[in-house]
């Protein structure tokens, strides 16, 4: 009987600490949703967050975008990606007027996927405002850099927002820094997003 009660004892705390720890494996999945407000705080137009570094997969820029727009949008923002498909589709009208079926003939060079994100100049902006209503353009930059040539490699990241009026004029932004930590790692990402995303909001808050 003594037996019986000690394995018993036994078996509650196996359970126990079994629970303990599919909580904590759960708590690792975040789940969030947000739903753009009725009478939100800003039209945002978001171009694309590039890479400095080739070796940068360029997954860590749409990951970051898309994670930093979720953050916006919680905040009560209108948030729309610029469409570089759409921009692609016009400049080819520009440069050829000859039929698609008929370039390959006419030895014309054509790539059909050869769409680029980039960054967007002063005078892109401002074209793209003639055509869509926004208050702010947004476009950001990722560098990874680190110091493989020393024995103790380090790390150093830098992220840079830059926000643009409708004229494309370049009135403000907003860097992240920091060292020895990865951007890949989930938490972190999520961490630098939020601290952007309120640092977003504070200055344009104080800009209306």
């Amino acid at each position: 009987m003594k037996d019986f009660k000690i394995n018993l004892k036994l078996i509650v705390i196996i359970i126990s600490n079994l629970v303990i720890i599919l909580n904590c494996k759960f708590d690792n999945y975040q789940v969030k949703s947000a739903l753009v407000s009725s009478s939100p705080n800003q039209k945002l137009l978001f171009g694309t967050m590039t890479t400095r570094d080739v070796r940068i997969p360029k997954s860590i820029g749409k990951d970051f975008q898309e994670l930093l727009v979720f953050e916006l949008i919680h905040k009560g923002f209108t948030v729309n990606f610029y469409n570089f498909q759409e921009s692609f589709k016009e400049s080819k009208k520009e440069d050829s007027k000859l039929p698609l079926n008929l370039r390959s003939a006419a030895g014309e060079f054509w790539n059909h996927n050869p769409i680029v994100e980039k960054q967007l100049i002063r005078q892109e902006i401002k074209e793209v405002s003639e055509k869509e209503t926004f208050d702010l353009f947004l476009q950001g930059t990722i560098s990874i850099q680190n110091n493989d040539i020393t024995l103790e490699r380090k790390e150093y990241n830098y992220i840079f927002l830059h926000l643009y009026s409708p004229d494309g004029n370049l009135i403000g932004m907003i860097r992240s820094t920091f060292d020895n930590k990865m951007l890949y790692e989930s938490e972190q990402m999520r961490e630098v997003v939020s601290r952007m995303a309120d640092e977003f909001q504070k200055i344009t808050s104080n800009r209306k």
